[in-house]
């Protein structure tokens, strides 16, 4: 195999324990109507018919290939659409996993994540557990406009971030209308106990935590400064340069960054 896996193991094997509930039969003909024929040669060491079924057949498949791992994601979709009949919660578990190796659940076909590994990828998996349908759209329109369109892509990660903040604002029962976005990020941190002023002095480490929490604000800040100066929301002067793609995925992987920190800490926060 060469690179990456694009299905984690993790996520393998959540699917291999769902099939232990199918016959050898079924599981054989889904793998085989993608291509998929078991390596008989291959002892997996795992207990159970199916599960060695399913171990063989993994076998033969390189995860890190895209058009083979796009082919074991139609197997997986029929198996999340057969959990949906069974036990409450289980098509959801086997939805997380895939969220969290990036793929998209959200069309007709599953899909993988564009060029590989998305720095979108964790940021995805939150919007799914929260059901945030705005952040799914965001996300889908960055991910179609870094290579393109990459204004469009900064400009979106920039309400990206506004949207993170006033999804937790509003979780929270604060108000948050008619605020900018570096006020947002201000109010959501406030809100979360993020602020550098927030931090004890006597706390061990305190510098270096107000030294990190002060770098969310000013990693906001330049994502703002490329929204006003290059992004997709304001008139251009007819001599501007338009950004490249390295741009925009240094504005997107930033603000990815800071919307996944705040929704867990968020989230951590609530439990």
């Amino acid at each position: 195999m060469t690179g990456a896996d694009l299905l984690s193991k993790r996520t393998r094997n959540a699917f291999r324990e769902e099939l232990v509930g199918w016959t050898l039969a079924e599981i054989a003909t889904e793998f085989d109507n993608e291509g998929f024929k078991p390596d008989y040669t291959h002892d997996p060491q795992v207990g159970g018919q199916r599960r060695g079924l399913v171990e063989q057949l993994y076998h033969g498949i390189d995860f890190a290939d895209p058009r083979q791992a796009a082919r074991v994601l139609e197997v997986y979709q029929t198996v999340v659409a057969r959990a949906r009949g069974g036990e409450a919660g289980r098509a959801e578990d086997l939805l997380a996993h895939l969220h969290r190796d990036g793929v998209d659940t959200s069309g007709n076909s599953f899909k993988l994540p564009p060029r590989g590994r998305s720095p979108l990828q964790p940021l995805a998996a939150v919007a799914s557990s929260l059901t945030a349908d705005q952040l799914h759209t965001q996300i889908e329109r960055i991910h179609a406009s870094i290579e393109s369109d990459p204004a469009l892509a900064i400009g979106t990660a920039k309400e990206l971030v506004e949207t993170t903040c006033k999804t937790i604002l509003a979780d929270l029962g604060q108000e948050h209308a008619t605020l900018d976005l570096g006020d947002l990020v201000k109010a959501a941190s406030k809100a979360l106990k993020l602020l550098p002023d927030g931090v004890p002095n006597e706390a061990k480490g305190a510098d270096a935590v107000k030294k990190t929490l002060r770098s969310l604000g000013v990693t906001v800040a330049g994502l703002g400064e490329m929204r006003n100066f290059y992004g997709s929301g304001h008139g251009q002067d007819g001599r501007a340069r338009g950004l490249t793609p390295r741009h925009a995925r240094l504005a997107v992987g930033a603000a990815s960054t800071l919307a996944v920190f705040l929704f867990e800490t968020h989230d951590a926060r609530r439990h």
